[in-house]
């Protein structure tokens, strides 16, 4: 500190024999060292922080080409967007969040691959990841009803009815997305489930192939009736 005090640059101390682990000792900040020709992996063997080297404007793949990791970066205040050349895998890991990466133009399958869930993704700003988006990534009907989307938004992304029955939504939910009585029938659903999904009577008949069929539904509704 007493040779910075006094004027002594760091290139007549380096050029004396002083090493860069001294300098800083002195109080020589990472930007005087760095205009005095040390190179960036002295100055990390030094003991400069991440957050030292982004001030004396050291770049992302100056960096990254001395081993620095996307996790040490983001410690030294770098944006997710300045690390450009690292994986969505080691920006996840890094601790930075979903949002960040969307718009960096990651693909959503590169985002499920890294780790993140239909749930971080949907909900990341700026203003989240479609359903359909999330389907084509890979993220089953199960994982995207668990994310918050609704019956309707899965139909509309492509998934079949018969995944939708199998992913539990009700006929109810199936019958707000848009079936009909006819898909709902054949997904299983009986008289009662069409009834209590607010299906009309004449509708729930129209969807019977034969007398025996009409009888069936018709003992089905009065059991749904009593049963409300």
């Amino acid at each position: 500190a007493a040779l910075k005090a006094v004027g002594c640059s760091v290139k007549d101390l380096r050029a004396v024999g002083f090493t860069a682990s001294e300098l800083r000792e002195a109080g020589f900040g990472a930007k005087d060292m760095k205009t005095a020709n040390f190179n960036l992996r002295d100055l990390k063997a030094a003991g400069y922080t991440f957050k030292d080297l982004r001030l004396a404007d050291f770049v992302v793949a100056q960096l990254k080409a001395t081993g620095c990791s996307a996790k040490d970066l983001r410690s030294g205040g770098f944006k997710a967007k300045d690390l450009i050349g690292y994986s969505a895998i080691e920006l996840r890991d890094a601790g930075y969040l979903p949002g960040e990466l969307v718009v960096m133009n990651f693909s959503a399958k590169e985002l499920k691959m890294s780790g993140f869930t239909a749930a971080e993704l949907k909900g990341s700003p700026p203003g989240g990841l479609d359903c359909r988006s999330l389907k084509e990534a890979g993220f089953d009907c199960t994982e995207l009803r668990a994310a918050g989307f609704s019956t309707k938004d899965l139909k509309d992304a492509g998934v079949g009815l018969t995944y939708l029955r199998m992913a539990g939504c009700s006929c109810a939910e199936i019958r707000q997305a848009g079936a009909s009585p006819a898909e709902l029938r054949s997904l299983g659903f009986v008289a009662g489930d069409l009834y209590q999904a607010g299906v009309s009577l004449k509708e729930i008949r129209s969807v019977a192939a034969g007398l025996k069929q009409v009888l069936a539904f018709t003992a089905e509704l009065k059991e749904a009736k009593c049963q409300a």
